[in-house]
Parts: C-alpha cells; sequence; structure tokens
C-alpha cells in the first residue's frame, strides 16, 4: 500500500510520472497507514523529490514532511508568478481522483497540504482534507 501511496504523491507533487525503483512497499493492503508509516514515506519522497520543478513551470519542490496524518510539501514559487488558491486545490483534487489514487488518502485517513513560498516566506497554503476526494 505505501508503494502505490508513494506513486501517487510523487506524480502529484511533481505532476510526472512516478518513480518506481526503491519505492517502498507494504503488502498489508488493509491496514490504516501509521503516523509513523506517513513520515517515513514523506522522508523518502523528500529525499526523491527535492529540487525538482513541477513539469512546464519554475515552481521548485523544496521539501516534503509530515505532520500527524498530513503530508506536507514545501513549494518554492518565482516572485513574479501569482497563483489562485483554489485553483491549485482544484486541479490536485482532479488530478488524484482522475488517477484513481484519490482512494488510498481516503482509506489512509491522510491529508495533503501544500505550501508556496516567496522569498523565503509563505506565500500561499492549500490543504486537501482526504474527506475532499470523496
Amino acid at each position: 500500500m505505501k508503494k502505490i501511496l508513494y506513486a501517487s504523491i510523487v506524480m502529484l507533487l511533481s505532476c510526472s510520472s512516478p518513480v518506481e525503483e526503491g519505492s517502498p512497499s507494504n503488502d498489508v493492503v488493509n491496514e490504516l497507514m501509521t503516523e509513523s508509516d506517513i513520515a517515513d514515506l514523506a522522508n523518502t519522497m523528500s529525499q526523491s523529490l527535492a529540487g525538482r520543478k513541477i513539469v512546464n513551470t519554475d515552481i521548485r519542490v523544496l521539501r516534503v514532511y509530515s505532520i500527524g496524518r498530513t503530508v506536507v510539501t514545501y513549494y518554492d514559487v518565482p516572485n513574479e508568478m501569482e497563483l489562485d488558491q483554489s485553483d491549485v486545490k482544484s486541479q490536485r483534487v482532479k488530478q488524484l481522483r482522475s488517477a484513481g489514487f484519490a482512494e488510498e488518502f481516503i482509506i489512509n485517513k491522510i491529508n495533503f497540504e501544500m505550501w508556496f513560498q516567496k522569498n523565503d516566506e509563505i506565500y500561499m497554503k492549500v490543504r486537501i482534507n482526504y474527506q475532499d476526494l470523496m
């Protein structure tokens, strides 16, 4: 289950095909991921995604970590770029649903936050609760 979730989050964060090599795996399908599992997952993702740019933009992934049952991705946004909070959220929700990954977030009760910074200050936060994916 972790491998599926890892792949979905990599795709979500980088808007590209996920990297399968070395992805965490878990043969237990019906167990809720623990907060420790989520922290390990976020750490693994941070190691593979830090510094990558979102496809077709200059937005760069700085880091991925977890706070309880929430995976947080921290992005650096170019100063001249403006983002629409509701558009960012709706795009990510649609992307998770259409790719078939929303179920993993719902089953594991994992929330997702995107923090965007400009000039080393928080510019915008977007939160997707797992219930938003239902």
